[in-house]
């Protein structure tokens, strides 16, 4: 009765190919794909349509093959040809040992023409409906097929609002949405679009649902009168960062009770407090909480990074960036960080209050006190040591911060050039070390965790914007024994890539 979804006969050879391959045999596959002249996009699209295809994200369990591409060609992006090569490898064996693992098929997404109503709005309407009990996963799937093809593109507004709907329960919800956008809107792949979003939808569909969180944010919105057209008008979405205020801002978020996050947001909106202020803590907020949890856990972190792309973003709806901006800290890392205050790890050395900043820079330096004067080059290699060496990470941490502080305050940088010669640096060091130091699941999660973290940074210009690159730091240095272990079935093929 149902046949499976089928894309152009160049495609199919490569998808028959990527099928028949056995994940140790993954270095194989490249070279041969390569071989044919494939770029390293139109590999990485290749995956994500091998999993779409093939593996079930219907739930509990997601299968990261459509959400971790696009992120992972950005990361990839900054570091050498070697760890380009590496790169591809982890995602290849993930998306190749996905395939055969029961818990996600055998699955095979197949033709369907969809339903649609008479006017897109109530195709819409329809679909959240039915995607809000998490009951109807099917029939939400089949509204989705039938919104796209009346809107195409136009279909991300729609689909955004849902990932938030579900973000305060699973930051996935959210991520496999904007992630597997981003890889559409890379290049020329949207005439993938309905094929790769459709597991976004699946996984959107899928129970357990939490809708408290969203309450949350509707409370505060009409407390605050900010869903009112006059009052959201007012909004400052574009303005300079405050960096003093920023700093008080993220004493509070972090010091007030879970929940209270969204009215605190949507007061200091309604006081006048510019857009980018209020994001600047927030992002700061998640690389403390990083730092601080013992849950080792990059979500804390990777569902900001898309919360705070889409409140960057000019061409969504102010509606939906608004609600963004406050569902931001109602996730479930969130909550589960405030609920063990007592067992926070503690800092090498402190953040708030004035007295504390002053001594924040001669304390940083203390504690990075063995590593080498030289802060360009040979830094980098002893953050890399200490990711290797220290399992608590403050080393790695410390480290990280006195080298973005060096290269902040030498007086005769040209000036935002060297600046950010040195941040790429940094980052190509770091994500080299995800992707060499751990298995596929977890190198994936941290490239693309390091790369949020890179962007983060970039668009800082708060005194402690350290703390995206040194909470990163401090993760993989924890991580990294547990992980060296899962690393040695990529690497082998790596290596004797390597050796050819």
């Amino acid at each position: 009765m149902y046949q499976a979804v089928r894309f152009e006969e160049s495609i199919e050879r490569y998808l028959e190919k990527i099928g028949a391959t056995e994940p140790t045999e993954a270095a194989r596959l490249l070279d041969e794909l390569k071989g044919d002249g494939l770029s390293d996009e139109t590999i990485y699209l290749l995956f994500a349509l091998a999993s779409a295809r093939w593996i079930d994200h219907h739930g509990p369990y997601i299968g990261h093959g459509t959400l971790n591409m696009g992120p992972l060609i950005r990361a990839a992006e900054l570091v050498d040809r070697s760890h380009k090569r590496l790169s591809l490898l982890q995602a290849a064996v993930y998306v190749l040992e996905l395939l055969r693992n029961p818990n996600y098929g055998p699955y095979l997404q197949v033709q369907t023409d969809g339903v649609w109503h008479d006017t897109v709005e109530e195709t819409q309407d329809a679909m959240l409906a039915h995607t809000t009990p998490g009951k109807f996963q099917y029939r939400t799937e089949n509204l989705f097929i039938g919104l796209y093809r009346q809107i195409g593109q136009e279909v991300r507004w729609p689909l955004l609002r849902m990932g938030l709907l579900e973000y305060g329960h699973n930051e996935h919800k959210l991520l496999i949405v904007h992630r597997t956008l981003q890889l559409l809107d890379m290049g020329d792949h949207w005439n993938y679009g309905e094929t790769l979003l459709r597991p976004a939808v699946q996984y959107l569909a899928a129970p357990p649902k939490y809708p408290q969180a969203w309450e949350i944010v509707e409370t505060a919105l009409e407390k605050y009168e900010l869903s009112s057209p006059a009052i959201l008008e007012q909004i400052k979405w574009e303005s300079d960062v405050d960096n003093a205020l920023a700093s008080n801002l993220l004493q509070e978020l972090f010091a007030c009770e879970a929940g209270a996050e969204a009215d605190l947001t949507a007061r200091w909106l309604r006081e006048g407090v510019n857009v980018p202020t209020i994001a600047e803590a927030i992002g700061l907020l998640s690389g403390l909480m990083l730092i601080r949890s013992h849950d080792n856990e990059e979500h804390i972190v990777t569902g900001i990074h898309c919360i705070l792309e889409l409140v960057a973003n000019k061409q969504a709806p102010q509606e939906l960036r608004l609600h963004a901006l406050l569902v931001a800290l109602q996730s479930d890392r969130t909550r589960s960080f405030k609920s063990v205050r007592g067992k926070m790890r503690e800092l090498p050395f402190p953040l708030f209050g004035q007295e504390e900043q002053s001594t924040v820079s001669r304390q940083i330096q203390d504690a990075g006190n063995k590593a080498p004067d030289s802060q360009e080059a040979v830094s980098l290699s002893a953050i890399r040591s200490a990711i290797e060496e220290d399992e608590t990470g403050h080393r790695a941490m410390s480290l990280v911060a006195r080298y973005l502080r060096s290269q902040a305050d030498t007086p005769a940088r040209s000036s935002s050039v060297r600046e950010q010669e040195s941040l790429d640096a940094l980052a190509s060091e770091l994500i080299a070390a995800s992707l060499s130091n751990d298995g596929p699941f977890m190198a994936i999660h941290a490239a693309k965790m390091i790369w949020g973290q890179w962007l983060l940074t970039q668009n800082s210009t708060h005194p402690d914007r350290w703390l995206h690159f040194g909470s990163a730091a401090s993760l993989l240095a924890r991580n990294y024994q547990g992980g060296i272990k899962s690393a040695a079935r990529v690497l082998q093929q790596w290596n004797k890539e390597m050796i050819r």
